[in-house]
This record gives structure tokens, C-alpha cells and sequence, in this order.
């Protein structure tokens, strides 16, 4: 879903919009395009109920307007089973401008419709071919979600890679060295330069006792 939906001006000009539908019609039409549970593939689920809801219209005459755009003008297909719309135009005018986030949107979307057949309503009206190429596997039934890369972007993944993995060994060489220099520097400071004490000392000073002692060796004769 997004926040908003083009409408192409000229659609008030179209004979199926301004000459074969009554302003009940018009509106629901308009709700069709625009209402917050759109999706960007131009298939989704909108229950009769709902429809009613918002625009205040009786069930009955919902069921009776979805089948004239079906039956007379050919402008959706409605399963009453699934609840899901398929807008049969909507490839015509919202798949000009189709990059990769959109096309990752429709992938998603298209996995989860439950009538098939919805599909080849829509992709009738694509002309572009990425597009269409999607709906077409999803309606025989592909796995949309996996595809393989061409060798090109191959090589281009493998080398995000290799950049990835030598920015990744470099930050941790810097961050190794960093490490080591600050070590480095808490070593130097933590360094304790020993001072002897006088009790170590090799040669004490001799102390007034031994000194008295030494003085009365000296004077004994020999």
C-alpha cells in the first residue's frame, strides 16, 4: 500500500467513465483506484462489506455496480469467493517509472494472491517487460521471491564482499595497534623504578657497638 495513487486527469473524459456510469458509480470507481488497501501490483482484497462501509452504498447495489464494470464495461474482475479485485488497466499507468523497490513491492504482493487467474487480467495491460515477466511466473506458479544473478552481478555482489571483508580486516589491524600503543603507554607509566632501601644496601654503616668494638682491636698488642 502507499500513501498515494495516480489518476490520470482524463479519466472524466473516458465515454465508460462519463457517459455509461451514474455518480453512485463514478464514486465507487474513484474508491476502487484510491481506497487504503490498494497495492502497487493492482490486485487486492476488498470485501463488499467494506465497500459499503465507506461509501454508504447498500450491499446489494455494490454487487450490482462490481458487475457492471466486470460484465459491461470490462474495467475489473471480482472474485465474491477470495474478495479479491483485479483493475484491469492498472499496468497501463503505474508501471512507467518501475525501479527496484517497486518491483521487490509487487514480488511480494503477487505471492500472496489467491486467484490466479487475477493475474493475466492485470499483465494484459503491461508493456513493461520486468513487470509483466513477473506476473507471468507467478501465474505458473515460479518461485518469484529467488533469482539468480547474472555473472555481472555476481562479480559486483563478490566485490562488495571483498571491499566489505578487507575495510573490515583493516579497521581491526588500526584497532590491534591502537590496543598495542595505549598497553605500550600504561606499561611506561606503571613502570616502579626500585629504590633500595638502607637495609638492602650492601655495605651498611657500621654502628657506634662495632665501632667501640673495632677501637679495642686496634689497641690489643701483638
Amino acid at each position: 500500500m502507499a500513501l498515494y495513487r495516480n489518476v490520470n486527469v482524463d479519466i472524466w473524459k473516458h465515454p465508460k467513465i462519463s457517459v455509461d456510469m451514474n455518480h453512485k458509480e463514478k464514486l465507487l470507481f474513484l474508491y476502487i483506484l484510491t481506497n487504503n488497501s490498494t497495492k502497487q501490483s493492482g490486485i487486492y482484497v476488498l470485501p463488499i462489506k467494506q465497500i459499503g462501509f465507506d461509501l454508504n452504498i447498500p450491499q446489494k447495489t455494490v454487487k450490482l455496480i462490481l458487475n457492471k464494470f466486470e460484465n459491461d464495461l470490462n474495467l475489473i474482475k471480482y472474485n465474491f469467493k477470495t474478495h479479491e479485485i483485479a483493475i484491469k488497466g492498472w499496468g497501463k499507468y503505474n508501471f512507467k517509472n518501475c525501479g527496484k523497490p517497486m518491483l521487490d513491492c509487487i514480488k511480494s504482493e503477487l505471492k500472496d494472491v489467491k486467484d490466479l487467474e487475477l493475474l493475466k487480467v492485470v499483465s494484459q495491460n503491461i508493456s513493461k517487460k520486468e513487470v509483466k515477466d513477473l506476473f507471468e511466473r507467478a501465474y505458473n506458479g515460479e518461485n518469484i521471491q529467488e533469482e539468480k544473478l547474472t555473472s555481472r552481478e555476481f562479480k559486483n555482489e563478490e566485490d562488495k564482499k571483498l571491499k566489505y571483508q578487507k575495510e573490515k580486516q583493516k579497521q581491526k589491524q588500526k584497532q590491534e595497534e591502537k590496543e598495542k600503543e595505549v598497553q605500550k603507554k600504561s606499561n611506561i607509566r606503571s613502570i616502579n623504578f626500585y629504590q633500595p632501601k638502607e637495609e638492602d644496601s650492601l655495605y651498611k654503616l657500621p654502628s657506634k657497638e662495632d665501632l667501640e668494638k673495632a677501637k679495642a682491636i686496634s689497641q690489643i698488642d701483638l
